[in-house]
């Protein structure tokens, strides 16, 4: 990958994370042709012919089977103009407590770790308001978990033309471990 257009490092007790924002040129360059990630971009792109939005219901039903959550994707609902009220509505399963699908139907500022539901609301609110794809790799440690993993955003629209929904796609850059306390371990390569 190249160089990234922000990068942000964040600490909270235990916790800490890098994150990166690229360029959608450079999602082409990184995501694997059948990947979580590259099928719904490449669904989110064919129904967003003519520069509009795609609309939830051409993405999110079977009728036009299009899609389906499955895999690593997560539905978020931001229709709701403070970011603090976004709420998680379908969240992918992880083995992992705390960071899976036990936060489906829970506010996104609820999440476990401030320190990422901070990081999440910003990225979504970014993403909801310039309706465009938005492309990230992200390293942290949470809760012992360590992560590497790569996310892409995408905002999806109301009848009306405004972004009510963000799909978002997770690709693992490396399998998440357990890190076990007190381990000499750099999280950050």
């Amino acid at each position: 990958m190249g160089y990234p257009l922000e990068t942000s490092f964040d600490t909270s007790g235990d916790n800490i994370q890098r994150r990166e924002l690229y360029s959608m040129s450079e999602f082409a360059d990184a995501e694997p042709p059948g990947s979580t990630n590259w099928l719904l971009y490449k669904c989110w792109k064919t129904l967003s012919l003519g520069g509009r939005i795609p609309l939830e219901q051409d993405v999110l039903t079977d009728n036009t089977n299009t899609m389906r959550l499955d895999g690593q994707s997560t539905l978020i609902d931001v229709s709701d103009p403070n970011p603090w009220n976004f709420v998680f509505v379908a969240h992918w399963h992880t083995p992992y407590p705390n960071l899976g699908s036990e936060l489906t139907n829970t506010r996104v500022s609820q999440y476990p770790c401030m320190m990422h539901a901070k990081a999440l609301m910003s990225e979504y609110f970014i993403a909801r308001e310039s309706a465009a794809p938005v492309y990230h790799e992200i390293e942290q440690l949470i809760f012992g978990i360590s992560r590497h993993y790569r996310r892409l955003i995408l905002p999806l629209s109301d009848t009306d033309n405004r972004v009510n929904k963000l799909l978002v796609g997770v690709r693992s850059v490396r399998p998440p471990f357990e890190v076990k306390q007190n381990a000499d371990m750099a999280l950050i390569h």
